[in-house]
């Protein structure tokens, strides 16, 4: 393998069958493995050389696996407790990865997240509103519609307030709401008066498990670190206790409860 840290194109450079690396100077080396049999020592120390180096590698697999088969439940854990993000790729994202990697050589780039956001707009606000979760998230989530007329309440009052449509591509997927600080509420805490909130976030029952929860939460950090507000240290959100599943995701993904509580439910603290 050859790899150099001069100039600022992606260059491909083969590693071993069904690996590619695409590198750049201090940026990154993507690595597709499409079998467990390609993770071998080589690939391994490659990384680890690159990484010292002075290089980004992000490594993408198809799967997780042990030398114990007992323990494979527990290593989605133990890879994000080493530094790891453990994400899902649906079949269509697998596809276009493989095409990019495999088709197109000379590209400059490779977008993996195929989530975006769009404003609102009389084009697709009905098209939001009709979004739902399953029957038995109904309780934990409100109605987008509701969400809208909240921010629309916030923005007249002074307050901050950007609801957005998800789309993964072109394809409505979900709702997210980012707000800062409060309107017109002194009791407020000092964490909610200065800081982002992740006020709403919910994906269409037709489209979840398919990991575009966690890509939203990728690009809505990825928002909130541009300040559209100005600057603050931290994300806060809140959820019901009895909200099990969304306690988990959250907690997985960094947020750290910090014993507050926004009426009766918990809030939770990420670090930006």
């Amino acid at each position: 393998m050859q790899a150099r840290k001069g100039g600022g194109k992606f260059r491909p450079v083969r590693v071993v069958a069904g690996c590619l690396t695409y590198l750049s100077n201090r940026a990154s080396g993507f690595f597709s493995i499409s079998s467990l049999l390609s993770l071998s020592l080589m690939i391994v120390i490659t990384i680890c050389n690159m990484a010292k180096s002075g290089h980004t590698v992000h490594v993408l697999s198809d799967c997780i696996t042990s030398y114990d088969k007992k323990k494979l439940p527990e290593m989605p854990d133990y890879y994000e407790s080493k530094g790891c993000s453990v994400q899902t790729l649906d079949e269509t994202m697998q596809f276009l990865l493989l095409t990019k990697l495999n088709g197109n050589r000379s590209c400059n780039r490779i977008n993996l997240t195929m989530i975006n956001f769009k404003e609102i707009t009389n084009a697709n606000i009905w098209k939001v509103c009709t979004l739902e979760p399953f029957e038995e998230q109904k309780d934990f989530v409100a109605e987008n519609i509701q969400s809208l007329a909240e921010a629309y309440a916030t923005r007249n009052e002074g307050g901050n307030a950007l609801p957005l449509a998800v789309y993964n591509d072109e394809t409505l997927v979900g709702f997210i709401m980012i707000g800062k600080g409060t309107v017109g509420n002194e009791k407020e805490s000092e964490l909610i008066k200065k800081n982002y909130s992740l006020w709403r976030l919910m994906i269409d029952k037709k489209y979840q498990g398919k990991g575009f929860g966690r890509q939203t939460l990728d690009a809505a950090m990825a928002l909130i670190r541009t300040y559209p507000f100005g600057k603050a240290d931290k994300v806060w959100l809140s959820y019901e206790p009895e909200n099990v599943r969304a306690r988990e995701i959250y907690r997985k993904y960094g947020f750290v409860e910090n014993g507050e509580m926004c009426g009766d439910e918990i809030i939770a603290v990420y670090d930006l």
